[in-house]
Protein backbone atom coordinates (compact mmCIF):
# COMPACT_ATOMS: atom_id res chain seq x y z
CA UNK A 1 0.00 0.00 0.00
CA UNK A 2 1.43 3.39 -1.04
CA UNK A 3 2.77 5.77 2.48
CA UNK A 4 0.08 8.37 1.64
CA UNK A 5 -2.97 6.19 1.83
CA UNK A 6 -5.12 5.53 5.02
CA UNK A 7 -6.90 2.68 5.24
CA UNK A 8 -10.38 2.98 7.37
CA UNK A 9 -12.93 -0.12 7.74
CA UNK A 10 -15.56 0.59 5.39
CA UNK A 11 -18.99 0.93 7.23
CA UNK A 12 -20.09 2.02 10.69
CA UNK A 13 -20.14 5.80 10.87
CA UNK A 14 -19.60 7.60 13.95
CA UNK A 15 -22.00 6.70 17.03
CA UNK A 16 -24.59 9.29 17.47
CA UNK A 17 -24.46 10.07 13.38
CA UNK A 18 -28.61 9.22 13.57
CA UNK A 19 -28.46 8.10 9.51
CA UNK A 20 -26.35 10.77 8.19
CA UNK A 21 -26.01 8.98 4.46
CA UNK A 22 -21.98 10.37 4.14
CA UNK A 23 -21.31 8.96 7.97
CA UNK A 24 -17.38 9.33 8.46
CA UNK A 25 -15.62 7.36 11.26
CA UNK A 26 -14.71 9.29 13.35
CA UNK A 27 -10.71 7.38 13.91
CA UNK A 28 -10.95 8.95 10.08
CA UNK A 29 -12.00 12.60 11.44
CA UNK A 30 -9.35 12.38 14.51
CA UNK A 31 -6.74 11.41 12.44
CA UNK A 32 -7.19 14.47 9.69
CA UNK A 33 -7.49 17.01 13.00
CA UNK A 34 -4.37 15.79 14.63
CA UNK A 35 -2.67 15.82 11.04
CA UNK A 36 -4.10 19.26 9.86
CA UNK A 37 -5.30 21.03 13.35
CA UNK A 38 -2.38 23.19 14.85
CA UNK A 39 -2.18 23.49 18.57
CA UNK A 40 -5.49 25.68 19.74
CA UNK A 41 -6.49 26.56 15.75
CA UNK A 42 -9.96 26.94 14.92
CA UNK A 43 -11.65 23.66 13.00
CA UNK A 44 -14.40 25.00 10.07
CA UNK A 45 -16.54 22.16 8.75
CA UNK A 46 -18.36 23.56 6.06
CA UNK A 47 -20.41 20.06 5.51
CA UNK A 48 -20.76 19.00 9.08
CA UNK A 49 -23.25 16.47 8.63
CA UNK A 50 -23.82 15.50 12.17
CA UNK A 51 -20.71 16.47 13.61
CA UNK A 52 -18.55 13.98 13.41
CA UNK A 53 -15.44 16.10 12.66
CA UNK A 54 -16.50 19.34 14.96
CA UNK A 55 -16.14 16.14 17.75
CA UNK A 56 -12.76 15.59 16.80
CA UNK A 57 -11.53 18.98 16.98
CA UNK A 58 -13.06 19.34 20.06
CA UNK A 59 -11.05 16.36 21.67
CA UNK A 60 -7.87 17.54 20.28
CA UNK A 61 -8.29 20.74 21.81
CA UNK A 62 -9.10 23.54 19.09
CA UNK A 63 -10.15 26.75 20.22
CA UNK A 64 -13.52 27.13 18.46
CA UNK A 65 -15.59 24.71 16.02
CA UNK A 66 -17.57 26.13 13.37
CA UNK A 67 -19.84 23.76 11.56
CA UNK A 68 -21.78 24.53 8.54
CA UNK A 69 -24.85 22.22 7.47
CA UNK A 70 -27.78 23.03 5.19
CA UNK A 71 -30.05 20.08 6.38
CA UNK A 72 -31.78 21.20 9.44
CA UNK A 73 -32.05 17.91 10.91
CA UNK A 74 -28.24 17.37 10.70
CA UNK A 75 -27.44 20.68 12.49
CA UNK A 76 -29.15 19.52 15.35
CA UNK A 77 -27.99 16.47 15.62
CA UNK A 78 -24.68 17.58 15.11
CA UNK A 79 -25.59 20.48 17.70
CA UNK A 80 -26.98 17.87 19.84
CA UNK A 81 -24.06 15.41 19.82
CA UNK A 82 -21.28 18.74 20.21
CA UNK A 83 -22.60 20.26 23.19
CA UNK A 84 -22.21 16.33 25.24
CA UNK A 85 -18.72 17.04 25.06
Amino acid sequence: MPPNCLVVPKGGGSPGSEGHPAVTPLALCDWWVRYLLPPSGVLLSPFAGSGTELIAGLEHRASRVIGIEREEKYVEIARRRVECR
